[in-house]
Formats: structure tokens, sequence, C-alpha cells
């Protein structure tokens, strides 16, 4: 939820967006810079476009998931020459896991797939593809009883769930997996 509805718009009670812009670059980099897709519009921009979306949908909290792609052209894994098209999705969403979870708690499970190795993927950008891993191990889980997935990585150790970052706190300090 990248929404907070304290600030923003208040005379129409409606959001904005806090820090979004970590969400759209790759540790500050670009996405025209990290995974070469060059992009007409900068980040600044696409912040304004997924402001107006939320504003025009009356959104007042919501999962934002703007999307850049490949656009039409030449068939192929690079179509390096092909336009680089924008769409912004938007729609209600609550707690994750349920209001439920956030009171009772989740029965996780530990998933038979694992964390891709990071060098074997953009770990760092949000990048549709690696949704996919998720995705078939929220599936598994959920098909099981359960209501969330644990990933391992490829060593045996504590990665992330399907859904969500894992930390701990330590004396104070936020410790999450490399």
């Amino acid at each position: 939820d990248w929404l907070e509805n304290t600030s923003g718009d208040k005379a129409n009670n409606l959001p904005s967006l806090i820090d979004f812009s970590l969400h759209l670059t790759f540790d500050g980099k670009s996405v025209e810079t990290v995974i070469t897709l060059p992009m007409e519009y900068d980040v600044d921009q696409v912040m304004e476009a997924c402001l107006k979306v939320c504003r025009s949908n009356r959104l007042k909290s919501c999962y934002l998931r703007p999307l850049a792609f490949v656009g039409e052209g030449a068939i192929g894994v690079a179509a390096m020459n092909n336009p680089t098209n924008v769409a912004i999705a938007a729609w209600p969403w609550g707690a994750y896991l349920g209001d439920e979870g956030l009171t009772r708690g989740v029965r996780i499970k530990t998933s038979t797939f694992v964390r891709p190795h990071v060098n074997s993927q953009l770990h760092k950008g949000k990048v549709v593809g690696h949704y996919v891993n998720s995705i078939l191990a929220k599936r598994e889980a959920l098909m099981d009883g359960y209501d969330e997935a644990l990933l391992l990585d490829v060593q045996g150790y504590v990665a992330e769930c399907s859904g969500e970052n894992i930390f701990a706190v330590v004396n104070g300090e936020i410790h999450t997996p490399p």
C-alpha cells in the first residue's frame, strides 16, 4: 500500500503517494539503465500519472501497479527496436493476508519452490517475470491449506515469503536476508 490517507488532497479526502519513487527505480537507477528498456517518461511523470489514476478513481487506499513493457513490433526475446509502453493499474486492497490474518495470525508453509539465486535474475528490480516463482509457491501453500508460503534460498536459508519480505528486529536493528 503506497498511499497514505493523512496527506494529499485534503479537500476531497484523496491520498498521495509516499516515497513511491523508490519503487519506480532500481537502487536509484532508471529502468532504462538497469534493464535496457528505453523509457519516454521519467520517474516524476510516472508518479504524477499514478496519482492521477488514484484521484480519478477516488481510491483512498489501493494497490498500485505501474507497468513498463515492450510494445508492438518484432517478436522475440530482445525486441530491441519496439516501443516501451506504460500502463497503470490500481484497485482497492486491504491487508494482504486479510484482516483476520492481522488478528489471528497466518499459517505458513515452507514451499518446495526456492527463491532463485540472486545472480539468476535482477532481484533488485520489480520485474513482472520474477513473480512467477512466488505465484507458484503461494498457490502450492493455498492448495495445501496454508495462508502463505515461505521460500528458502538455494542454500536452504530463509529468503522471503511469496508476497512479503522477511525481517527480524535484533537489539533495535532490522535485519533482512541478503
